[in-house]
């Protein structure tokens, strides 16, 4: 199987470090949500298809799961598993019907800022 790190070239550890950051501010959006996650087996441990979105076809590395991947990025797997965990036991964000006025959105100002520039945002979330 060819190396992860192949496909990498000579990235630079700060963009692999903001890549794994942005792994998990995706996931915990979408284990956070009200509705069913969906993500694909491998995800968890930062399974790559080198860039194929649409390997339903292919019979080899790029559709295979690379389970060394799960060694060497544990701290991702590790943070799946406490995200999945942490859904388990609220059942108020497994809700059937939407949120809607059970929700309060907060940011770093006295204004929530939900444009492209803003760097936090915040829920509460009312009710059983």
């Amino acid at each position: 199987m060819r190396d992860k790190r192949e496909s990498e070239g000579d990235t630079p550890a700060a963009v692999l470090t903001l890549r794994r950051e942005t792994v998990k501010n995706f996931r915990s959006l979408l284990l956070l949500w009200n509705g069913i996650p969906m993500f694909r087996a491998g995800d968890e441990f930062l399974n790559t298809q080198f860039g194929n979105n649409n390997p339903y076809n292919q019979d080899n590395e790029i559709g295979w799961l690379d389970w060394s991947q799960l060694q060497a990025n544990q701290d991702v797997f590790r943070f799946f598993k406490g995200m999945i965990a942490f859904r388990k036991s609220h059942p108020s964000l497994r809700r059937s019907r939407f949120w809607r006025e059970d929700v309060s959105w907060y940011g770093s100002g006295p204004t929530v800022d939900l444009s492209p520039e803003s760097r936090s945002l915040a829920f509460c979330l009312h009710g059983a």
